[in-house]
This record gives structure tokens, C-alpha cells and sequence, in this order.
């Protein structure tokens, strides 16, 4: 994930897509190595983590 926020660039987004290390199976479909997983997850500029993990953090 930290990766992911990396190339960003300090720039925003709504989806974090996180790209799979290695070919994965799950159920009847494979995934290559390298497919973008669309996650949902918010990052607000200039920031190191996405806001969904920083909301939870506090909350606990």
C-alpha cells in the first residue's frame, strides 16, 4: 500500500489501486501479476496513509 501512496506524488485520490506482487488465484479467476486492484480507499493529498485507516485509528 505505501507503495501505491508513493507514486501519487502527494497528489489526492478516491481509489487507491494497489497492484498484486504475483499471479493469484481466487475462486475461478487469476489474476497476473501487476493487476491494479481497485480498492475504494481515500487518500487526501500529501498524505502517507489513506484517510479511512486514520479515521480508524482515532476512533480505537
Amino acid at each position: 500500500m505505501g507503495q501505491a501512496i508513493a507514486k501519487l506524488g502527494g497528489k489526492h485520490t478516491t481509489n487507491l489501486r494497489i497492484p498484486i506482487n504475483e499471479d493469484v488465484t481466487i475462486g475461478v479467476r487469476t489474476f497476473k501479476a501487476g493487476t491494479l486492484l481497485n480498492t475504494g480507499l481515500d487518500v487526501p493529498a500529501n498524505s502517507l496513509v489513506p484517510l479511512c485507516v486514520l479515521c480508524a485509528s482515532v476512533v480505537h
